[in-house]
């Protein structure tokens, strides 16, 4: 028989064996939590961390804009060194992109550094989680299995007050045998939960140690990329203070040669050229009338008698469209030793400085020479819209300015005491835009009888009426000049 002293032993037992389990299980508890908030204030400090990059690095570039500034607002004070400083400037800019690309790559590679340390710590966190339910859930199992069996046998044999001994005795003992069973197996779950745990202990350091060391080094590159930054931003302001200095210097020095040079050429005067008569061969000269204290480049033409002539238009290959604007043609545009205009304000300036002739020079690609001869020529101001003055034709042209020609292309038109037109200021007498419609400047009536502005058209092109460089008394209209060129003196 059973004593109830034996079935009270057996009772203290499985309540020791309880108690302990539900330590260790405590431990384990304890343990996946501490883990839980050490990966929770690890992710926190990661947070901080690389919102204090992100400010210092928003910090470098708005310092960054800042000289951006201060160079833009220093270059624009020295046109003189235009080119040189829009140099620097494009130098500068590649500076700022070089290193915004290369901090750029280096948070680029942090960030999904960091996301795959979250991801890592995402997945600890869920093995830790299946490990503490699975085998909660197990042991949990199993103590409920032996409790409900050891209540059931418990009750059982109270029922039975007269069971053999032997019986009791071989029912107690596999009783003791399936809870040392049981607490064996159930230590053994604890020892590898304990395991698993310092498994996980040492994955999560490692982890840390590998993020403390890639911060480290991302917090190294970006000092030496901020102070690359730096020094090369300190150049570029040493080099913007050479220049600055360079350019005083040079304005300095320009003005003072620019004071020389006028006094120079105020007692040189006298001896310098005011047109084109000294010269003793055509091509580019300057030439120093009063219009021009300073000078004036022109190309000088010697007709068959050797006088010299200033050239203010030449057509002979069609290498410059002559259709412009008329800020184009108040200028003056092409090349002197090819096809050009010299410019309408020059034009006034030089007639208003003196009474000239002009002299109209044509040829046909057939080979045939014209000329025409006005004793006297100017044009006016641009408030008077560069009207034409001419009078006194002579040549073999038939004149086709101070006349109308015979049969011109609409109807009786004079170009003497007309404005001056381009398409994109229409001042001629007609409904219409005759600059528009035949293309290039001209003092257009209704609309011309004389028009050397006009398209060139080479030899082999078909012409439409009206269109090219037309003098009506030669081309009538369907032919263009082969080459003109107006000069006065």
């Amino acid at each position: 028989m059973i004593q109830n002293g034996d079935i009270e032993g057996l009772k203290a037992a499985l309540l020791n064996l309880r108690k302990d389990l539900k330590k260790e299980i405590d431990f384990s508890k304890e343990n996946i939590s501490a883990l839980s908030t050490r990966l929770t204030g690890s992710s926190e400090q990661v947070v901080r961390h690389d919102e204090e990059q992100v400010s210092k690095t928003q910090q470098a570039s708005c310092d960054c804009v800042d000289i951006m500034s201060q160079y833009e607002n220093l270059m624009m004070a020295f046109k003189r060194e235009k080119s040189e400083n829009m140099i620097l400037r494009k130098e500068f800019h590649e500076l700022r992109k070089r290193h915004a690309f290369e901090i750029g790559n280096v948070s680029e590679k942090f960030i999904n550094m960091d996301s795959r340390l979250n991801n890592a710590e995402k997945t600890l966190r869920s093995e830790i989680e299946t490990i503490k339910n699975e085998n909660m859930a197990q042991l949990r199992s199993e103590i409920n299995t032996i409790k409900d069996e050891t209540i059931a046998e418990f009750q059982e044999m109270k029922k039975q007050p007269d069971f053999e001994i032997g019986n009791t005795s071989e029912k107690c003992y596999k009783v003791e045998t399936r809870l040392k069973s049981v607490e064996k197996t159930l230590r053994s779950d604890i020892d590898n939960i304990k395991k698993e745990t310092m498994a996980i202990n040492h994955r999560y350091a490692a982890c840390q140690t590998y993020i403390n060391n890639t911060r480290s080094n991302f917090n190294d590159v970006i000092i030496h990329l901020n102070e690359s930054l730096m020094n090369r931003s300190l150049l570029a302001l040493q080099e913007i203070s050479r220049i600055t200095s360079d350019t005083a210097n040079l304005k300095t020095s320009n003005e003072i040669l620019k004071s020389k040079t006028d006094m120079l050429i105020r007692h040189l005067r006298p001896f310098l050229p005011k047109s084109c008569d000294s010269e003793v061969k055509s091509g580019e000269y300057t030439i120093y009338p009063d219009a021009f204290p300073q000078g004036v480049k022109v190309y000088c033409y010697l007709d068959s008698t050797n006088k010299g002539w200033i050239v203010i238009h030449r057509r002979k290959d069609g290498s410059v469209d002559f259709n412009r604007t008329w800020a184009d043609y108040k200028a003056g545009f092409g090349n002197l030793s090819g096809e050009f205009w010299l410019g309408n304000q020059h034009i006034y300036q030089l007639t208003e400085d003196k009474p000239r002739q002009l002299r109209i020079d044509m040829e046909m690609f057939n080979g045939t020479k014209r000329y025409a001869l006005y004793s006297g020529f100017k044009i006016s101001s641009e408030s008077e819209k560069y009207k034409l003055h001419l009078s006194g034709y002579t040549g073999d042209a038939e004149d086709c300015l101070l006349t109308a020609c015979f049969n011109s292309i609409d109807g009786s038109t004079l170009h003497n005491g007309r404005l001056f037109s381009t398409f994109d200021r229409d001042n001629d007498q007609t409904y219409g835009c005759c600059a528009c419609y035949y293309a290039g400047g001209w003092w257009f009536d209704n609309c011309f009888s004389a028009h050397l502005n006009g398209k060139y058209f080479k030899k082999k092109e078909s012409v439409t009426y009206g269109n090219g460089i037309q003098w009506y008394t030669i081309t009538r209209g369907n032919t263009s000049l082969k080459f003109v060129q107006m000069s006065m003196r």
